[in-house]
């Protein structure tokens, strides 16, 4: 080990240093050469200076000035900290009794010598290394490259010789610039939190929006005359203007000497960061430069400080300090509102062209400019609502609402950024129905493209606030002005073209129409990766298995494994229905685990989610299933309880969610809750006929059963309920000993069952019923109904047994109708007490109960009070 010493030392670390574990970890590398760059404040002394002090031996530091700029008083000072710390002992190459030679390259070539007999390990530490005249670079890199014991750490403003691709090519470097000096969120909220100020997410996000992230402006922020109350975004601008030093200042002011630069930095400022597309563009507008020249005088502002390149080519990016953006903001308003506003809508449209949507939304809703809004939002409303929700919240919530009805997509993206916040969901309802009025208003001054936009998320709004039939038709209307459109419109409709397939399609099957919904989401055509097709992907997966088209589904769930979802995005809205799929897919598989742990994907949504009532009736019949009823029966009942009295299920979703209740209450054993958990409805539809007759055929009712299932059988249905209908026929048929008849229906149902990977229409007949179909099948069915029936599945339901009461105990029975006296009955019917008791033993008997309450349960559920005597 050599023993560790500085000369001249690194600056001290300062109390208020932020711990960055990131940076850290990235400076920590060993290598020969360490590159900081980025603009005053942002932080490159301090993390040179932490580079420093993780050296193991000798580290040098030195401050480049006006001095020390050029190679030989460089040199000079570097041998200088090398005496200082003893390394250039007498007789030493490196030590000299004079100065350096100050002609030709003798002087590099006395210190390539000195340096490279060095043993001991040293670090040169350059602060303020664009200083450095170019041949002093040079100089320094060609050291470098032949003294296996140096490393050299610069901190600079600009991009120079130590970035050049040569140099990475000979010599192990590090570059650390840009925007990673910038402060994370994590790291302004630490900030925040050692400054006794809040945290949370909305305050960070106010600091980071004032700041850019840029160190030393975060910092000025904390001392903003409104804490510990939360600022606004303007009071914090305002006083982070008012807090520009004077070194900010005079860079603007060596800016102004080149006229070129300070009118791009000025036009450029309505922007936070900066595509070298739109400086280009700025800069033949309003410096009569060419647009080659942008690059250039971007460098310029680089060096002078004002800002750095956030990012290298193809999309270079440049983006100003926070001082010096709302210098340039103020400087630029008070040229006037037709100047700025020039400027902020040049900026907008170059984005919009450029498939920016998200940076032009943003800008043209804090500009102001609510129709150029629409239009990108438009574009990017769904990467909007999923990553930028709570912005969204934050700069839409201010606009008047008049303004609203006439921006329905703005009161459209609002709405949806509501609706995923439980507590702002009343607000989220309000605006959905400013979105259907404003819809209407607008509706005759768009083009077909718009138009059928609008249409689409009318449908989203009628949809999500239960008016299903609404939406539907919206749906309808939309999908109607797409097929009309030639090639050229539906180009036109770009991105939008997904999200109105996949809305629509949506729609429909909240509507009852899953085959034109499947039809829609078939017409997604998107890059693999979009949202719009991992969206298409999602729905077109989660239709098929509730349909029980479950071969299909599968496919599409394999599909869905090749692509890259990004994260949050597969237990997020836009993968809810890919979830969806796995766990119905799980069911059917009979893996019970695997299905459960695809229903928590989606938990952390469930309290916002708009398909909650798919995943609560996917619960429902994963716990039938699995032998959990009674937990089943819980469960759903606390998802129901916790949406009470929110408007967001028609009467289909109830029904569906009824039938499931009722099914597990038939599990459960508890006939006459199952019974009272159906609707009451005039013309019920395929699933609740499905329902009652499933009931009836449980409780021993066979021919009550059969007429329910023809009523079924003339409807249209899913391929799901047509297996759960076939299979119930066949069970009904042998129960009323027409065992050809069931043959015959058996074959049908083993071709269904086979052809669609369902088994859970099996598990929904009683466990007798399924024993004698098992019987049947082996005296004369095809081996595919032996091999389909044989497929082992979980006894779910069990046949209730019918209870035969003597006319007496029928009679009885009715009495303990009107009371509980013993006494009353006797004389009621003109009988001894004792005789009563004693009917009243067998009855309770019979009937499997202690009490009269129970007594009157259990009648009820066996239809005991429906007998030929009951009057």
């Amino acid at each position: 080990m050599h023993p560790r010493t500085t000369a001249p030392a690194a600056p001290f670390r300062e109390r208020h240093v932020l711990n960055r574990p990131r940076l850290l970890r990235k400076v920590s590398r060993q290598t020969a050469l360490l590159v900081v760059r980025g603009s005053n404040g942002s932080g490159k002394t301090t993390l040179l200076a932490e580079w420093a002090r993780q050296q193991p031996g000798t580290v040098v530091w030195l401050n480049i000035g006006a001095h020390t700029s050029d190679p030989v008083p460089f040199w000079q000072a570097v041998l200088q900290g090398l005496r200082d710390a003893r390394l250039a002992e007498p007789g030493a190459p490196l030590h000299s009794g004079g100065e350096l030679p100050g002609s030709g390259r003798d002087h590099l070539r006395r210190v390539q010598a000195g340096l490279r007999a060095l043993e001991a390990p040293v670090a040169l530490a350059v602060d303020g290394a664009e200083s450095l005249s170019a041949q002093a670079a040079e100089e320094l890199l060609a050291v470098l490259a032949v003294a296996p014991a140096l490393v050299v750490g610069v901190a600079t403003r600009e991009r120079g010789a130590f970035e050049l691709p040569a140099v990475r090519l000979a010599v192990d470097t590090v570059v650390v610039a840009g925007a990673e000096l910038e402060f994370t969120a994590a790291e302004t909220a630490a900030v925040l939190s050692a400054a006794g100020l809040p945290d949370d997410a909305e305050t960070v996000r106010l600091v980071r929006g004032a700041s850019l992230g840029h160190p030393r402006s975060t910092r000025a922020l904390l001392s903003a005359p409104s804490w510990p109350d939360l600022p606004n975004a303007e009071e914090l601008d305002r006083h982070l203007l008012a807090a520009a030093d004077g070194a900010d200042i005079r860079l603007l002011e060596l800016a102004a000497e080149d006229g070129a630069l300070l009118e791009l930095a000025l036009h450029a400022s309505v922007v936070d960061e900066l595509p070298l597309g739109l400086a280009e563009v700025l800069a033949g507008q309003r410096c009569a430069a060419r647009a080659a020249d942008a690059a250039e005088l971007l460098d310029r502002a680089e060096s002078l400080g004002l800002g750095y390149w956030t990012s290298d080519v193809p999309a270079r990016g440049f983006r100003f300090t926070a001082p010096v953006r709302g210098i340039l903001r103020r400087e630029l308003g008070e040229r006037g509102v037709a100047e700025l506003g020039a400027a902020r809508r040049t900026a907008i449209g170059w984005l919009l062209d450029s498939n920016r949507a998200e940076a032009a939304f943003l800008l043209a809703v804090q500009s102001g400019e609510y129709e150029l809004a629409s239009e990108a939002g438009a574009q990017c409303f769904l990467a909007l609502l999923a990553s930028r929700a709570e912005e969204l919240r934050a700069v839409l919530s201010p606009i008047p609402v008049e303004t609203m009805r006439s921006q329905p997509i703005l009161a459209m993206l609002l709405a949806v950024s509501y609706n995923q916040v439980a507590r702002l969901r009343p607000r989220a309802l309000e605006y959905f129905a400013i979105v259907v009025l404003g819809a209407k208003a607008v509706r005759a001054e768009l083009g077909v493209t718009e138009t059928i936009a609008l249409d689409a998320m009318v449908s989203v709004a009628l949809r999500v606030t239960a008016q299903t039939a609404r939406a539907a038709r919206a749906a309808e209307s939309a999908l109607g002005g797409f097929a009309a459109l030639d090639d050229e419109g539906r180009e036109q409709l770009g991105h939008l073209r997904a999200d109105v397939m996949v809305h629509a399609g949506l729609s429909l099957l909240y509507g009852g129409a899953p085959d034109a919904a499947l039809a829609a989401f078939q017409r997604c055509r998107e890059p693999l990766t979009s949202a719009g097709s991992l969206h298409g992907l999602s729905v077109q997966a989660g239709t098929h298995a509730l349909m029980g088209e479950m071969a299909e589904a599968a496919a599409v769930v394999a599909e869905g494994r090749t692509r890259r979802w990004p994260r949050g995005w597969d237990g997020g809205y836009i993968g809810s229905f890919y979830e969806l799929a796995q766990t119905l897919l799980a069911i059917e598989a009979l893996e019970f685990e695997a299905a459960q742990a695809h229903i928590d994907a989606v938990d952390e949504s469930m309290a916002t989610l708009e398909h909650w009532a798919f995943f609560a009736e996917a619960q429902a019949r994963l716990d039938l299933i699995s032998g959990a009823a009674v937990a089943g029966i819980t469960r759903l009942h606390v998802a129901r309880h916790r949406r009470r009295g929110r408007a967001d299920l028609d009467a289909r979703g109830r029904t569906e969610l009824d039938i499931a209740a009722s099914t597990l209450h038939l599990a459960a054993g508890d006939i006459l809750a199952a019974e009272s958990a159906l609707p009451g409805v005039k013309r019920p539809g395929p699933a609740l006929l499905l329902a009652q007759a499933r009931l009836e055929l449980v409780r021993d009712a066979p021919d009550a059963a059969l007429a329910l299932l023809a009523k079924a059988g003339r409807a249209s249905t899913t391929l799901r309920l047509q297996a759960e209908l076939s299979a119930l026929k066949c069970a009904v048929r042998l129960r009323l000993g027409r065992p050809d008849e069931a043959r015959d229906a058996l074959e049908g149902l083993a071709a269904t069952l086979d052809a669609s990977g369902l088994v859970t229409p099996l598990a929904l007949l009683p466990a007798e019923d399924l024993r004698d179909l098992r019987a049947l099948a082996e005296t004369g069915c095809s081996a595919l109904v032996v091999r389909v029936l044989a497929q082992p599945v979980p006894a779910v339901l069990r046949r209730i047994p019918v209870i035969s009461l003597s006319e007496r105990e029928r009679v009885v029975l009715r009495e303990l109708v009107a009371t509980s006296s013993i006494p009353a009955i006797a004389e009621a019917l003109f009988v001894s007490v004792n005789t009563v008791k004693s009917q009243v033993r067998s009855l309770y008997r019979k009937l499997d109960v202690g009490s009269r309450e129970e007594a009157l349960v259990v009648a009820a559920a066996q239809r005991l009070f429906d007998g030929p005597d009951a009057g």
